[in-house]
């Protein structure tokens, strides 16, 4: 194991030396957070590489270890968030998680329509079009909620079928990733080092306290989540569209209404 990470690290060092430190990524610009195969150790090393051009910078990436700034509950983060969406989603059809008949499907050799006829709610949380158009007529969901990124076709997403989309319902992880990212930034970057210079330890150290619990983060994700989904459903009423061109106009929406007020012209 002590190998494969040294060769890992070494593999990583490489690459981000070459291609990501000088040009892709910095805390004003892009942000690295984990995702499929990339956790925390990964995340440490790219914070490490990093620095060593340009100064600690522990805003630079995000989940990373707790012990390096990371914040607890992240790497549960995108999971977390999907009962959270979804619970917003049912509340506005008058309904609440509890009482409901749930199957999760994350693995591509199960058969979607073998559980599918029987149910409420599906959940998506595998990889790419688990749901094709195959098997879309036998799905007898009411609602879908897409845990994984993509895991429904064109075919099926016409069904009729509430779709709670991928955009939306997996989102808590980036939303906590935000989280941790605009705390360090504020606290660690701008201010703390200047604070430094002055006070006592323990006073640096309830500075460094500001960081919320994982009781706070959990209960921010919810709030996030929950008022996500109302915007989402707003764009909805206001176009006459599903949620997943809902989600999508919401984020295109936000984007050029910046770009407008900063003077950019297409």
């Amino acid at each position: 194991m002590v190998v494969e990470l040294v060769g890992a690290r070494k593999t990583h060092q490489s690459f981000q030396t070459k291609h990501l430190l000088h040009n892709l990524i910095g805390i004003h610009t892009d942000i690295p957070a984990p995702d499929m195969g990339i956790g925390p150790q990964t995340m440490a090393w790219i914070l490490d590489e990093y620095s060593k051009f340009h100064g600690y910078s522990p805003a630079v990436v995000t989940g990373k270890p707790t012990d390096l700034g990371g914040y607890l509950g992240r790497d549960a983060a995108t999971g977390r968030g999907v009962p959270f969406a979804t619970d917003a989603l049912l509340n506005e059809y008058g309904k609440t998680i509890a009482g409901q008949r749930f199957v999760t499907q994350d693995d591509r050799s199960h058969e979607p329509s073998r559980t599918a006829k029987f149910l409420t709610f599906l959940a998506y949380s595998s990889m790419l079009m688990n749901i094709a158009v195959e098997n879309a007529n036998e799905t007898k969901a009411i609602f879908i909620t897409e845990a994984a990124n993509h895991p429904t076709d064109q075919e099926a997403d016409e069904k009729g079928v509430v779709i709670l989309p991928d955009i939306k319902a997996n989102s808590g992880g980036v939303t906590v990733s935000y989280f941790e990212w605009v705390q360090i930034l504020v606290f660690f970057v701008e201010h703390l080092l200047e604070f430094i210079k002055n006070l006592p330890y323990e006073e640096v150290q309830n500075i460094q306290g500001f960081m919320w619990d994982e009781e706070k983060v959990n209960n921010e994700l919810r709030n996030y989540m929950t008022k996500g989904f109302k915007d989402v459903k707003e764009m909805c009423k206001t176009h006459d569209c599903d949620l997943r061109m809902g989600a999508f106009t919401l984020g295109v929406n936000c984007v050029a209404r910046a770009t407008f007020l900063r003077g950019w012209e297409a």
